[in-house]
């Protein structure tokens, strides 16, 4: 297969397959779907973009300094251009389960997303 066959394409993880698998164009569910790809990527794991993982599943375990950790999801969003800002707010819901809400403001928009982290893993809430 010749290199031009090849396309650059941004891949669904699991949590963002529709029921067709099909690929995501909306600008607003990419963004959705690289801000989860950021928090749970670990840093440096990404070859495209090293400086890009946060590392959430890291941060939240064990025992969690939840003020530095909403400080490095902050910041870690913020380095992504179409983002304008980001407050990240914790919440600890039981042993080693937290909510983690995210206020994003983009392109002159605000963006909510809630994420669950428990002993099955981290989630975006509501599951979509």
């Amino acid at each position: 297969m010749a290199d031009a066959d090849f396309v650059n394409v941004d891949l669904d993880w699991w949590d963002d397959l529709d029921p067709f698998a099909s690929e995501i164009t909306d600008p607003v569910e990419i963004l959705i779907q690289d801000t989860f790809h950021m928090l749970i990527e670990s840093p440096g794991s990404n070859a495209d973009d090293p400086d890009r993982g946060l590392g959430i599943e890291d941060m939240l375990s064990g025992v969690a300094n939840i003020p530095v950790a909403e400080a490095h999801i902050a910041e870690g969003l913020q380095r992504d251009p179409r983002i304008d800002l980001a407050v990240a707010t914790i919440t600890k819901t039981g042993d080693n389960a937290y909510h983690l809400h995210l206020d994003i403001e983009y392109d002159g928009h605000e963006l909510g997303l809630d994420f669950t982290k428990d002993a099955s893993g981290f989630a975006r809430a509501g599951g979509a």
